[in-house]
Parts: C-alpha cells; sequence; structure tokens
C-alpha cells in the first residue's frame, strides 16, 4: 500500500516537474536551449539546437559540433506558429550575431538576427543604462538589423518588439552570440 503511493506521488512529481521544465520552452528534451521565454500575450519564444560539444576546450570554451544546428521557434506547445528554418542542415549559417557595447559598457545589447520570408527578426537580450534587463525579439525590415534578406523584398515591414513576460533562459545564449560574432 505505502508502496503505491509513494510511486504515485513520484509519478505525480515527474509529471509536474516536467511540465515545469518545458513550460517556457518550445524546445524538445533532446535539445539545448539557447534563448527561451514566454511572452505576456501567452505564447514562447525559443532558439533550440546543438550547436556545441558539452566538452570546452583547453581555455573553457565551448566546442562546435561537426553538425551544428539551430531553429528559432515562436507559439505555444502544440502550436508552432514560425520555425525557422524548416530543414536542420546547414542553419546555423542563416543566424548571426550582434553584440553592442556603449557607454563603456553601461549599455549592452546581445542578439542573434536572421531574416524569413524579407522580415528581419531579432531575438535580443539587453542591458540599457537603466540597467534593467529587457529581452524578447523584434521585428521589422531586415536592414534594420543589418541583415540580407535574400527570399523576398518587401514595400512595407512590419514593425514591432514582442518582450518576454519575465527573465529568459538564456543559460547558452552568450555562447552562441560569441560564436556567431567570430
Amino acid at each position: 500500500m505505502h508502496t503505491n503511493i509513494f510511486v504515485t506521488i513520484g509519478l505525480l512529481l515527474l509529471t509536474v516537474t516536467d511540465v515545469a521544465t518545458g513550460a517556457n520552452s518550445l524546445c524538445k528534451k533532446n535539445e539545448e536551449v539557447y534563448f527561451s521565454c514566454a511572452t505576456n500575450g501567452g505564447k514562447i519564444i525559443s532558439l533550440c539546437g546543438e550547436v556545441f560539444d558539452s566538452d570546452k576546450d583547453k581555455f573553457g570554451n565551448p566546442i562546435e559540433l561537426d553538425s551544428p544546428w539551430l531553429q528559432y521557434r515562436f507559439g505555444s506547445p502544440g502550436k508552432i506558429e514560425l520555425s525557422y528554418p524548416r530543414q536542420k542542415k546547414n542553419s546555423l549559417e542563416r543566424f548571426k550575431a550582434q553584440r553592442i557595447r556603449a557607454q563603456g559598457g553601461d549599455i549592452r545589447l546581445d542578439a542573434i538576427v536572421f531574416a524569413s520570408a524579407g522580415i528581419g527578426y531579432s531575438v535580443e537580450h539587453a542591458v540599457p543604462d537603466t540597467q534593467e534587463i529587457i529581452e524578447g525579439v523584434s521585428v521589422g525590415d531586415p536592414r534594420d538589423f543589418d541583415i540580407e534578406a535574400l527570399d523576398k523584398s518587401r514595400k512595407k515591414y512590419p514593425q514591432s518588439r514582442i518582450d518576454c513576460a519575465e527573465q529568459a533562459d538564456t543559460k547558452n545564449f552568450f555562447d552562441l552570440v560569441d560564436d556567431l560574432a567570430k
């Protein structure tokens, strides 16, 4: 009897933990989360992939895998509205990094940028001079993000910013920015 209760409680805890772990991410369990957060509108912004080996080089830097991949996802679990790029092969080449430091480092921006369907996207972690962390995705003309839209050109571009409702999971984000900025 006691064994059944402990097994039931254990399964419930695993289920709650599993849901809580993936609640603010569209990344699968076997994928690395590079950036992920829930928005005020109830959607999720995620950068998922497999870019680095779990080992580090002799200087403590991440080692890039032989076939790295990265994918931007926006939507909700079970209903991803945008997944870019669709194919994982050579996907890392479609992303660029931006790292801006101003006023002696008091203002910082780290971003992963890309263009899809002629629209530019910038997944950002910014610390303005107020020192308040601002995270989310900006959408607009690819030229605003210093990237080229190879697939389409538009006369009008949406200008939008979707902020994270709370602090994003950026544990691996800065290594990714450093790697892509090389």
